[in-house]
């Protein structure tokens, strides 16, 4: 019984190996063959079939970008140079223009060409008289020590001793005016521009050009000034000061009551003077439009 079975298996192992062979060799005959298995290939050195090696590009091709590629570096160079030609004469014209500035005729300044100075005040004058009287200073504070004792001396001075520097001042504002006058009337433009800037420099106010005299003064203006130099008027410059007021606003108050005190006839000098000095500011006006 063992014996017949082991026979049935062999039978039919058999028989399955002689179908497998058969499927296969049936499998084989209905496909085409392909070269992988038709032929054994090394993995180095030949391609895979399925993957062919990439064509070469034809030498033309390479001739015509190199021949590209450099008819564009060309034209940037043609167009560089260009470029430096068109910047060339922006630059010559430049040092031509700088050229051109330093052509220009500098400007000499003379003290001929300088404006004229402003008179002295009246105690500025006193003061030079009364160092001519004193030995001369050799240190700064020899000098502020004189200054000193002249402004004493000064505030002992009455009216009619003060009255001959009030004067001299007077005669010196008037010769100052009219040189001023002058002045501004026979300088160019181009003098003044030139010491103004020299002005600036040196950190001072820039000139400015005057045409016209200075406007006259009223008839009240004059009484104010002659106010100012009486007893009175320097009494109340010279007192102690006051709190909450100012000299000069309590003086011109006072000389305004004193002013509309005063008759018509004791008036009529300021008139004179203030209608005097009207007719020479016009006359001025006139000449300096001429």
């Amino acid at each position: 019984m063992v014996i017949h079975l082991s026979a049935m298996v062999l039978s039919l192992l058999a028989r399955h190996l002689t179908l497998g062979a058969t499927a296969t060799l049936a499998a084989r005959v209905a496909l085409p063959a392909t070269p992988s298995v038709l032929t054994r290939r090394t993995f180095i050195a030949t391609p895979h079939p399925k993957f062919p090696p990439a064509t070469k590009k034809p030498e033309g091709a390479k001739t015509t970008s190199k021949k590209s590629t450099s008819t564009k570096t060309a034209k940037k160079a043609t167009s560089t140079k260009a470029d430096e030609k068109e910047k060339s004469p922006t630059k010559k014209g430049s040092s031509a223009k700088v050229a051109k500035k330093d052509e220009k005729p500098k400007v000499t300044i003379s003290k001929k060409d300088l404006p004229p100075k402003r008179p002295p005040g009246s105690f500025l004058l006193f003061f030079m008289s009364y160092l001519k009287s004193q030995p001369k200073a050799k240190t700064m504070e020899e000098t502020q020590a004189l200054s000193k004792r002249a402004s004493e001396v000064w505030k002992t001075y009455s009216i009619a001793e003060k009255q001959p520097f009030y004067d001299e001042h007077e005669v010196l504002k008037e010769q100052f005016q009219k040189e001023k006058i002058e002045y501004f009337r026979n300088t160019s433009i181009t003098t003044l521009k030139q010491i103004n800037k020299s002005r600036r420099a040196r950190g001072k106010l820039a000139i400015r050009r005057v045409t016209d005299a200075p406007r006259p003064i009223t008839a009240f203006l004059w009484f104010v000034s002659d106010f100012r130099k009486s007893t009175d008027g320097q009494s109340i410059l010279t007192q102690t000061a006051i709190p909450g007021k100012n000299h000069n606003v309590q003086l011109i108050t006072t000389a305004g009551e004193r002013w509309r005190s005063m008759s018509a006839e004791d008036q009529s000098p300021y008139f004179e003077k203030s209608r005097k000095a009207r007719e020479e500011f016009n006359e001025a006006k006139q000449a300096a439009t001429a």
